[in-house]
């Protein structure tokens, strides 16, 4: 899934931050979803 999130990103991070920067979109990504799923109170 990281591979994924580097690939669509548009200024692509250098390999030492890739990590990083993609844990914390797919952190936010999931947190997006889970307001959906959970419901917004």
């Amino acid at each position: 899934m990281r591979d994924g999130v580097v690939e669509i990103i548009k200024k692509r991070p250098n390999l030492k931050e890739r990590r990083s920067v993609s844990e914390r979109i797919i952190g936010k990504i999931k947190a997006f979803v889970e307001t959906f799923i959970d419901g917004v109170d």
